[in-house]
C-alpha cells in the first residue's frame, strides 16, 4: 500500500508541475537593410545590431545577405548564441534571412518562393524554417520570411502566401505551437492585410493582440532618414513586419509586452543612424500549458 501511495504521489507531483510550466521568450525580427549595392555603412550598422541583440532569445532577420554582415553582427555579440542561415543557389543574392537562438535548434528547412517580379528575383525570398527545443522541454515551430515588396505587387505576395501556407502546414501539423515573423510587405488596416487572415487561420496578430490603438510602424519616413518615400505608395507610414503566433496541441500563448525597437539614431564615432531602414519588433511572449 505504501509503494502505491508513493507512486501516486511521484504521479500528482509530474502532473502539478506541468500543469503550472511557463517560460518566457525574448522576440526580435528586423529588416536589417544590408543589401550589397543600398547597404549603407553596412559595416557599423552591423555592429550595433550584433552589440544590442543578447537580451533576445529568438532573433530573426531579414535582408541579411552578405557573409562579411552576418559575420560582424554575431562577432559583435554578448550571447550565446546559435545562428542559422541558408544559401539558397541560382540567385545573385541569397535569401537575406538569418537567425539567432539561445535554445537548441533541432530541424531546420527553408522553402524559396517560386513567385517573385522584376529586380525582386534576384534575390531567393522564401521561408526560413527552425525548430527549437527549450530548456524544459517544451518545442517551438518558427518561420521567418521575407515576402516580395510594393503595393503594386500585392498579386505576387497573395501566389507566395498560398505557397507559404503549404510549406507551413506541412512541417506543422499543429502538435507545437507557431512562432511566424517577417517582412511581410503588407500594410496593416488595409484589404490585404484582410486578406492575410485567410492565410494564418488560428495565428493571431501580436501587436493587434496587445496594442490595437497603437500604430506600431516599423517603416517611417517621417522619422527615419534613411526610408525614403516612394511615390508609388498611397500609404507612406506603414506596419508591415509582423509577429503571429498560433497555440500549439498543448502549450498556449500570452503576449506579455510587444514594442518598435530600433527606431532610435545610433551614435558610431562621429555619425548618428539608425540601423536600418526599418525599425524592428520585439515581444516577450509567454508559452504555457
Amino acid at each position: 500500500m505504501n509503494k502505491q501511495i508513493f507512486k501516486i504521489f511521484l504521479l500528482l507531483i509530474c502532473f502539478c508541475s506541468n500543469a503550472i510550466a511557463t517560460t518566457t521568450i525574448n522576440v526580435l525580427t528586423l529588416n536589417a537593410w544590408m543589401i550589397p549595392i543600398q547597404g549603407k555603412m553596412a559595416k557599423p550598422r552591423a555592429k550595433i545590431i550584433g552589440s544590442n541583440i543578447s537580451e533576445f532569445d529568438l532573433v530573426f532577420l531579414q535582408e541579411a545577405f552578405t557573409k562579411k554582415v552576418r559575420k560582424e553582427i554575431k562577432s559583435n555579440s554578448t550571447a550565446n548564441f546559435s545562428d542559422l542561415y541558408v544559401y539558397q543557389r541560382g540567385n545573385i543574392l541569397g535569401s537575406g534571412l538569418y537567425n539567432f537562438s539561445k535554445y537548441k535548434i533541432t530541424k531546420k528547412a527553408f522553402m524559396p518562393f517560386k513567385s517573385c517580379r522584376s529586380v525582386q528575383c534576384a534575390a531567393s525570398k522564401g521561408v526560413l524554417y527552425m525548430q527549437v527545443r527549450l530548456p524544459n522541454g517544451m518545442v517551438i515551430d518558427t518561420f521567418n520570411t521575407h515576402l516580395q515588396a510594393y503595393q503594386k505587387d500585392a498579386h505576387i505576395r497573395a501566389k507566395q502566401l498560398k505557397e507559404l501556407k503549404k510549406f507551413i502546414s506541412d512541417l506543422n501539423d499543429g502538435t507545437h505551437p507557431v512562432l511566424f515573423v517577417g517582412d511581410f510587405n503588407i500594410i496593416a488596416s488595409t484589404d490585404e492585410y484582410s486578406s492575410l487572415s485567410q492565410y494564418l487561420i488560428g495565428f493571431q496578430d501580436v501587436w493587434l493582440d496587445f496594442r490595437p490603438s497603437d500604430s506600431g510602424f516599423t517603416w517611417n519616413p517621417d522619422v527615419n532618414s534613411w526610408a525614403n518615400y516612394d511615390d508609388g505608395e498611397s500609404v507612406q507610414k506603414q506596419r508591415i513586419d509582423y509577429i503571429f503566433v498560433k497555440d500549439g496541441k498543448r502549450l498556449k500563448w500570452t503576449v506579455k509586452e510587444t514594442e518598435v525597437v530600433f527606431n532610435d539614431l545610433y551614435s558610431y564615432g562621429s555619425e548618428s543612424l539608425f540601423v536600418s531602414d526599418h525599425f524592428g519588433l520585439n515581444s516577450k511572449l509567454e508559452l504555457s500549458n
